[in-house]
């Protein structure tokens, strides 16, 4: 249970990033579209900085140390309440 929580909160995010990312025109901008890929696997080997190839918004570095941190915070908060 708490696993599956963990993931659907970070799979939550993927697919906040996943509509963010449909709904700006990347052409207009003259910028290229980041790389989904990128931004998960800097989320978690390098919580605090963004490659500039998976560079989505502004603070996105900002925003996403806290949500790690909340997610891991409730995954043990879980784990140690409920399953022991």
């Amino acid at each position: 249970m708490p696993q599956a929580i963990f993931l659907l909160s970070i799979f939550g995010y993927l697919v906040f990033c996943i509509f963010f990312k449909w709904s700006v025109d990347w052409v207009a901008e003259e910028l290229p579209a980041p790389s989904l890929i990128s931004l998960l696997i800097a989320f978690f080997m390098s919580p605090g900085t963004v490659p500039p190839e998976a560079r989505l918004y502004a603070g996105q570095e900002y925003i996403q140390v806290p949500y790690i941190y909340i997610c891991i915070y409730i995954y043990i908060y879980i784990y140690i309440y409920i399953w022991l």
